[in-house]
């Protein structure tokens, strides 16, 4: 596990290294007509690493399909601990928490502005059914990052990796959805 973690902290250097692309295009998303930026998900670059006080959340929305396949997380990351959660339509499946590692940290940090810079597209007819991802960073009551795109019928293309490449770190630290909480 440890090795894994490694090997991903290792790729998510290099990708920093090598710079990112500062939007992701796509011309559909959510309805959210009369939303501020922020709330739509647009994020404005606020700072070269994490806060110490900063709280990362993440989480995965599963699409609408019976309770035996449903995986919803919900990933909570502070400078000392990191909680992972998963459920079915409410119902807890599992719930963890391990030390957050200096090393993943400071790679959140190293890349944040691989996030900083993403923006949502809306679509004036929403995205219903489809699945959807959350994330937020928030640091002295202020929100420095604030995503939440939904993916259906090609909606946020490359939104969702984007974002699952840069929550990798500190997911690695648990085992698989499929693991934790089978069907």
């Amino acid at each position: 596990m440890r090795r894994h973690a490694i090997v991903v902290l290792a790729c998510m250097a290099l990708l920093s290294a090598c710079g990112s692309s500062s939007t992701v295009p796509s011309t559909i998303g959510p309805s959210t007509a009369g939303a501020t930026a922020a709330s739509r998900g647009s994020s404005t670059p606020a700072s070269a690493a994490l806060p110490d006080d900063a709280v990362v959340t993440y989480a995965f929305h599963d699409a609408s399909v019976p309770p035996q396949f449903h995986r919803s997380e919900t990933l909570t990351i502070d400078r000392a601990h990191t909680r992972l959660v998963i459920d079915s339509y409410g119902n807890v499946l599992a719930d963890s928490t391990v030390a957050t590692p200096s090393d993943v940290w400071a790679m959140l940090g190293v890349s944040l502005s691989d996030v900083e810079t993403l923006a949502v597209k809306d679509h004036p007819q929403g995205c219903t059914g489809g699945t959807a991802i959350g994330l937020t960073i928030e640091s002295a009551g202020t929100m420095l990052v604030d995503l939440d795109p939904e993916f259906c019928a090609g909606s946020n293309a490359g939104l969702d990796s984007a974002i699952n490449a840069w929550v990798s770190p500190a997911r690695a630290l648990f085992p698989t959805t499929e693991e934790l909480a089978p069907t």
